[in-house]
C-alpha cells in the first residue's frame, strides 16, 4: 500500500501567490498537440490552476469553463485571459465534490448532451492530461 500526499486548496493558493506563473503561461505539450485536432466548441478544463490551458483553448475559439479549487489560481487565470483578450468562465470548486460538475451554469447543458466537442481533464500536471473528443 502506498501513501499519496493530498494537497488542498490552501497549498495551491500559496503556490500561486507568486507574481510569476508556476507552470508558465504556455499550454502543456499534450494540449498543444491535441486541441488543434478538435473543432472548437465548448470546453471544460478541470484543475485548471492559473489558466494556461484554458486561455490557449479560448484563443483557439473554444468557449471555456475553467474549474479549480484555488481562488488565487483562478484570479490569475482571469488576469491571463484579460492579457490575451479572451474570456473564461471560472468556477471555484473542489472536484472531490462531484456536484460541482452540475453547477457550471451554461456548461451544464454540455454535460447532458455528451460533451459536444472537448473536455479537458488535468489532474496534477501534464503527464495526467486526458482529452476526450466527441463522447
Amino acid at each position: 500500500m502506498s501513501i499519496q500526499e493530498v494537497k488542498g486548496a490552501a497549498y495551491w493558493d500559496d503556490r500561486f501567490q507568486a507574481p510569476s506563473y508556476a507552470y508558465g503561461e504556455a499550454p502543456n505539450d499534450f494540449l498543444q498537440w491535441a486541441a488543434p485536432q478538435v473543432k472548437p466548441g465548448q470546453a471544460v478544463s478541470l484543475c485548471e490552476g492559473e489558466g494556461r490551458n484554458a486561455v490557449f483553448l479560448a484563443q483557439m475559439g473554444f468557449k471555456v469553463t475553467a474549474v479549480d479549487f484555488s481562488r488565487v489560481g483562478l484570479k490569475k487565470a482571469q488576469a491571463l485571459a484579460e492579457q490575451h483578450k479572451v474570456r473564461l468562465n471560472c468556477v471555484l470548486a473542489d472536484l472531490k465534490d462531484l456536484w460541482c460538475l452540475f453547477n457550471l451554469g451554461e456548461s451544464v447543458e454540455m454535460f447532458s448532451s455528451r460533451l459536444r466537442d472537448l473536455l479537458c481533464l488535468e489532474f496534477f500536471g501534464d503527464s495526467e492530461m486526458r482529452l476526450a473528443s466527441k463522447l
